[in-house]
């Protein structure tokens, strides 16, 4: 899809389109049955299906709500005439996080399991680079919980890189990749329609730590700021890691008339300390962090984050609402709540969907649930999902058809949920 005809409208519509279904622009609509009441047959056979998750590190907690989502849907390990095996493995090294080595070895580890149908991962966008094109050649529907780069289903230059998204599908099957949060032209879009409810009108961006997903978003803001009526302020040189020159940095883009701040990426010491400084030049100006940002690392002073008189300039995005913010996720909730005498946090709620999904795609296939050509055929070219959860659904491209995304202010040190946005233009 080329940049100039992807530019769409987005209006009203609840949470992962939970309005009509024909809003969502799919072409066909499954309701999820509860799978518990189905008798477990004799003559069951055997599916996998694996996740590939940073177990270690600074994800580790987000990964393992996920990891109680998927086996809560699960349960009781079976639906019709299919006994579903599920294997968690660990992408993380270390501390560090999600280690490249250990990535494609997951996805190759699935791969050559003949009875896997689906496998949940990668969090991160680089990593789901990796292991994307080893699952696309075996067969195998990915959904992936957090990965937001656009290329890794669009091609949407100067963001996306030549030869995206072609050379992650090397197989036979154009698209396998299914994407649970919407991708980074969405968050680029959210971040610009708050900034143009503050007054601001001119902006400036730069990532830290984030890889693709960061440098992928600081272009997208460049390259949407206009369809908010802002303009862009590009100051050279970018920041960097040398903190040495971030006041000069930040002296700047008040000089070229910056009026507030886009922070992509994830936190990192020289993020917080570049945060300061921006606000030091720039005193009444909004700073808006990329869901990286969205955690106490950034807003906490007790955790190395910027000082509490910030608060009220500081917001974040993110692809994740608090799960009672769905409209349709109440019953989920309850069950959550059953099992682990506790409420699930956002991530738990994605873990769930995407396993939900493959116990839907099994169950509807009949004879072919171990088949994962099937599986793939069922999940994968723009379906609708009515289920305990929640609706939503796909185009065929496997992006999800919401653009919604959560805005957070800060309040006494912590990103505090304010509201859902249907970002008007999203390139």
């Amino acid at each position: 899809m080329q940049a100039n005809t992807r530019l769409v409208m987005k209006f009203g519509a609840a949470a992962f389109c939970a309005a009509a279904l024909a809003a969502c622009g799919s072409n066909r609509s499954i309701t999820i049955p509860n799978k518990a009441a189905k008798p477990r047959s004799p003559n069951s056979h055997t599916v996998y299906v694996y996740s590939s998750l940073p177990l270690k590190g600074s994800q580790r907690q987000d990964s393992n709500w996920i990891i109680e989502g998927i086996r809560l849907a699960f349960s009781p390990g079976h639906v019709g005439d299919y006994s579903i095996k599920y294997r968690s493995l660990d992408d993380a090294a270390g501390r560090a996080g999600w280690s490249p080595r250990l990535v494609v070895r997951n996805a190759e580890i699935a791969a050559h399991d003949p009875h896997t149908v689906a496998y949940i991962g990668d969090l991160d966008s680089d990593a789901t680079k990796l292991s994307l094109p080893i699952l696309n050649q075996a067969g195998i529907v990915q959904i992936t919980p957090g990965s937001g780069y656009p290329g890794l289903t669009d091609s949407l230059p100067p963001v996306t890189s030549q030869g995206e998204p072609g050379k992650f599908y090397p197989g036979p099957k154009p698209f396998t990749l299914l994407r649970l949060i919407p991708d980074d032209m969405a968050q680029a879009a959210a971040a610009l329609d708050l900034l143009r409810s503050t007054g601001c009108g001119h902006v400036a961006a730069a990532s830290f730590g984030g890889g693709v997903d960061g440098l992928a978003l600081v272009k997208a803001v460049q390259l949407t700021a206009k369809e908010y009526g802002i303009g862009y302020v590009a100051a050279d040189p970018e920041p960097g890691n040398k903190t040495s020159t971030y006041p000069a940095y930040a002296a700047s883009l008040h000089r070229l008339g910056a009026g507030c701040f886009v922070l992509a990426g994830h936190v990192t010491r020289a993020a917080v300390t570049l945060t300061q400084d921006i606000h030091a030049e720039l005193p009444t100006g909004a700073i808006v962090g990329s869901s990286g940002f969205c955690s106490r690392a950034w807003t906490d002073p007790a955790r190395h984050g910027v000082p509490a008189a910030l608060d009220p300039y500081l917001y974040c995005t993110s692809p994740l609402l608090p799960p009672d913010k769905y409209p349709d996720a109440g019953p989920f909730i309850t069950h959550f709540r059953q099992v682990h005498r506790r409420a699930p946090e956002a991530y738990a709620l994605i873990g769930y969907r995407a396993a939900e999904m493959v116990v839907d795609g099994i169950d509807n296939l009949g004879n072919g649930g171990d088949n994962r050509k099937e599986v793939l055929r069922a999940l994968i070219g723009g379906v609708s999902y009515s289920t305990e959860s929640g609706t939503y659904g796909f185009d065929p491209h496997g992006d999800l058809s919401s653009h919604a995304y959560g805005i957070y202010n800060v309040v006494d040190g912590r990103p505090k949920y304010d509201k859902r946005v249907i970002p008007p233009k999203v390139l």
